[in-house]
């Protein structure tokens, strides 16, 4: 793309993401919570051998839309999605074509005895489905599809993020869903995506994943791409003069990338301005080795984009990590179970909350007697005066560790 700019602009607009109120862990987990699950996945058992398309049940198909609307509330895209029956119809003759194939590609081969009529429509779903193929079945296997299409951190998909960009895409309006499952155990899911019928798009910016403020840290791995979808409207040409940091609050490490060749994804970032669902991507994996927790604070910087009318922007948004079922206190571990000290000593306790991802870290320090010795809130004990007494660390769930404290004259 070339980009146009009609007049230089020296103003630098500083914003923020995203624009309407951020989600709180509290948001999360009751719109998570709301989310219906399949008793049962088959309306009508499909079976590759004979040809029986097969549906999913009701229940599973409201199951998997609930699921692709969470997903894209938490990325602040509010549009409607519905089911289209049409497009179930395309999405479950995909899988079973699939299954069929036992491959998972956008175009397959007509296998011997499936008729021509079923294999047109076929091709057509899996042209225009996102595709899952898992080596397992479950209960939870459809979110499971859900979950990997927003991932989309295969060697195919890391540098498109296709399956995540159609999903989010806010002219998404209309969706249908099919599974199959192959002779060899596969279990292939399907995802009608190429829709562009929202009635009106609601004006559009920026759509981060993972979004600003509460976002699950279950769906994102070491080797999960981060990404910033741009409307081209508003971000006609995205070049190489951007600058992105990604910095950890806890750690104090901060992840700078320029952008470099896609061989070289650890620490760089990349533009993709194919045509998957709406606008460019901006993407980007700042480690290659990391584990995301609850209670971990990233903040990301991204300089040097420019809009329209030749401003140039920075955009700031914080990610708070959370986990989409409370974690309760385990254990309280204390760096010493025993001390011994002279009137007028100090020494300090640590605590540790284990795990470090419980919902509640807080600690709350107390003495058995102050007159012999006291502790403040950050767990330094002084020594007052002679004799025993218990300093107890309290943390949530009734967790708590003690330590004994002896102290003698001086």
């Amino acid at each position: 793309m070339s980009r146009k700019i009609i007049a230089w602009a020296l103003s630098l607009l500083l914003l923020a993401l995203p624009t309407q109120a951020e989600h709180s862990v509290n948001d999360v987990r009751a719109r998570y919570a709301e989310i219906p699950e399949a008793d049962m996945l088959y309306q009508l058992q499909p079976d590759p051998e004979t040809g029986e398309v097969g549906r999913l049940s009701s229940e599973a198909e409201q199951s998997m839309l609930a699921y692709a609307r969470f997903m894209r509330w938490l990325a602040y895209v509010e549009d409607p999605l519905e089911m289209d029956d049409g497009y179930g119809e395309l999405a479950q003759a995909g899988a079973l074509l699939l299954a069929a194939n036992d491959a998972a590609a956008h175009a397959l081969p007509q296998p011997e005895g499936f008729p021509d009529s079923l294999y047109e429509t076929a091709s057509q779903g899996i042209g225009g489905a996102n595709i899952a193929a898992i080596n397992w079945m479950d209960d939870d296997v459809l979110w499971t599809a859900i979950e990997f299409f927003q991932r989309d951190e295969g060697e195919r998909n890391r540098f498109t993020l296709g399956h995540r960009r159609w999903l989010l895409s806010p002219a998404l309006q209309h969706t249908g869903f099919g599974m199959a499952n192959a002779k060899s155990g596969m279990t292939y899911v399907t995802m009608y995506v190429h829709d562009f019928t929202a009635p009106s798009i609601e004006p559009w910016e920026r759509i981060a994943w993972p979004s600003a403020g509460a976002f699950p840290a279950e769906y994102l791995y070491a080797d999960t791409p981060w990404c910033l979808l741009l409307n081209s409207d508003v971000y006609p040409d995205p070049d190489e003069h951007i600058k992105i940091t990604v910095s950890c609050e806890q750690t104090g490490e901060a992840f700078v990338m320029n952008r470099l060749a896609k061989e070289d994804a650890a620490d760089a970032y990349w533009i993709d301005d194919d045509a998957y669902g709406l606008g460019v991507a901006l993407i980007f994996r700042p480690w290659t080795e990391f584990e995301y927790e609850q209670n971990q604070h990233w903040r990301v910087r991204i300089e040097g984009l420019r809009r329209t009318d030749g401003l140039e922007e920075t955009i700031e948004y914080q990610v708070n990590m959370i986990s989409l079922e409370p974690v309760p206190v385990r254990l309280i571990e204390l760096s010493a179970d025993s001390l011994e000290l002279c009137v007028g000593d100090s020494a300090a306790l640590t605590a540790d909350v284990v795990p470090a991802w419980a919902d509640d870290l807080t600690l709350r320090w107390s003495s058995s007697d102050a007159a012999v010795a006291t502790v403040d809130d950050a767990g330094c004990v002084h020594a007052e005066g002679e004799g025993r007494c218990v300093i107890t660390a309290q943390g949530a769930d009734d967790q708590f560790a003690q330590c004994e404290v002896t102290v003698r004259a001086e």
